[in-house]
């Protein structure tokens, strides 16, 4: 017959064991795969942990981010690009760690025509054939000289006065007045 402290002896025996084995088992080195990453905000990417064999490390890694405005990781080790700007990545298992550096970047803006000025500004004509030619020049989003894509349209708001060809931007006056020159797109 087997006595009750016989069988708690066992028990603790083979639960320090476990703790052994468990230890032992904890890995000397950690390197994160990739190494480094460049991604654009908004984009997801895995990172890996690896011992010193090269084996993927999948129990008991904790993962973190240096700046979590610029990304966060997840326990899997995926991280989510938030902000421009870099932040350091750490795989920790007990006092084992090892780093990884991520740059995340602003995608490229799209640049948009926000203004259309016309040159000349102002013009006086002769008449019976005085002719001007107008120019467009466009500006994006941030003030910056954009082409105008497709050609501007010209019109003339009075074509009494004076008719505008709606490609080329030449204007032929006919009669005396005032008119307004307009470049679309």
């Amino acid at each position: 017959m087997v006595n009750k402290k016989t069988i708690r002896g066992i028990v603790f025996v083979v639960l320090m064991l476990s703790i052994v084995l468990i230890a032992m088992a904890a890995p000397t080195v950690i390197t994160i795969s990739p190494s480094s990453i460049s991604v654009d905000v908004n984009n997801v990417t895995s990172f890996t942990a690896k011992d010193e064999n090269s084996s993927i490390i999948t129990a008991d890694v904790n993962w973190s981010s240096s700046n979590t405005t610029v990304g966060t990781i997840n326990s899997a080790g995926q991280f989510t690009a938030l902000v421009a700007g870099t932040t350091t990545i750490t795989a920790t298992n007990g006092t084992v760690f090892g780093t990884a550096s991520a740059i995340v970047s602003a995608p490229a803006a799209t640049l948009v025509l926000t203004i259309i000025t016309v040159s000349p500004a102002t013009a006086s004509l002769s008449l019976g054939g005085g002719v001007q030619t107008f120019t467009a020049a466009g500006f994006d989003q941030n003030g910056a000289s954009i082409s105008i894509s497709p050609a501007a349209f010209w019109s003339s708001s009075n074509a009494t006065v004076g008719t505008i060809d709606s490609a080329s931007g030449v204007f032929t006056a006919l009669a005396e007045g005032t008119t307004n020159i307009t470049a679309t797109n």
